[in-house]
């Protein structure tokens, strides 16, 4: 932008540098300020630039798309909040001022009138469009509580708003891949029961812990099958004897072992024979 520099400007007149213009006056000998092309070139640029970079098209027939320019970026700049009318997992909102579209980016505040239980979409006015969790999966429930201050930020590559935020709903969130990263529920995967299993998230991949229980054969080691074969590595394990009020002390031992089983024995105490017994197992892994 530039003020007008012509020789007939009004010097300082909005302050220091600041010049201007007059009519001029006849009589007083006063000349009139003359206009320069370059002056309007920088009048016409700058109010061009601001229509074209909200997205519009300018149209010669059309005196509001500086208007509608600055209501547009208002919305990508955060002013949009409004209250939800709509019913649980369909959201809908009333913008003022209302978006001629979504501009990438865009956010919206809305306080939400119902909990979501599930799949969710929301309203701006537009059309409904899927409301996603941050992995850009969707919602499964529990996000959105009623009465929440919610916070959605529109993705054009995925057509979707994201929740940002909810206050006092879950976060929902993607899958940890970084020490840093928030590990989610989904992540800790388990089978409980007799025998089972549980996986804790780690880097550079998940531990698992798994156990359960054989009877061993008093000829040859009892081959325990894993609830779960080890992605990569059974690495170590214990063995305890369940005793059942017998009266003889026994020693339980892991043998040869790969990814989905281990080798279990039970060895009386005191002689070393191998013994049929019931044996709980542990083992660990990756």
């Amino acid at each position: 932008m530039r003020r007008i520099s012509t020789a007939t400007k009004v010097t300082d007149k909005f302050g220091a540098g600041k010049h201007g213009f007059t009519n001029g006056n006849a009589v007083g000998g006063v000349p009139a300020t003359d206009l320069e092309d370059v002056w309007f070139d920088h009048m016409q640029e700058e109010i061009a630039n601001v229509v074209e970079w909200a997205g519009i098209t300018l149209d010669g027939s059309n005196r509001a798309q500086l208007l509608a320019a600055l209501q547009k970026i208002g919305q990508a700049a955060g002013m949009s909040v409004a209250n939800d009318t709509g019913t649980a997992n369909t959201y809908v909102i009333a913008l003022s001022p209302a978006p001629a579209a979504r501009a990438d980016g865009m956010p919206v505040w809305f306080k939400a009138k119902t909990a979501n239980t599930g799949a969710s979409t929301l309203n701006d006015g537009l059309g409904a469009v899927p409301l996603l969790g941050y992995g850009h999966a969707a919602l499964q429930g529990g996000e959105i509580v009623a009465n929440g201050r919610c916070l959605a930020v529109w993705r054009a590559d995925v057509s979707s708003y994201v929740l940002v935020a909810c206050t006092g709903g879950a976060m929902p969130a993607a899958a940890a891949t970084q020490s840093a990263h928030v590990v989610t529920l989904g992540q800790f995967l388990s089978q409980l029961g007799a025998a089972g299993y549980i996986k804790i998230p780690s880097l550079p991949r998940p531990v698992i812990l798994q156990w359960g229980a054989i009877t061993t054969s008093a000829s040859a080691d009892a081959s325990f099958t894993f609830p779960l074969t080890f992605p990569t590595a059974y690495r170590t394990g214990v063995a305890s004897y369940q005793n059942n009020s017998g009266s003889t002390a026994v020693v339980a031992a892991l043998g040869a072992n790969g990814p989905s089983a281990v080798g279990v024995g039970a060895y009386a105490a005191s002689t070393g024979a191998r013994l049929a017994a019931q044996i709980n197992v542990w083992v660990l892994g990756d």
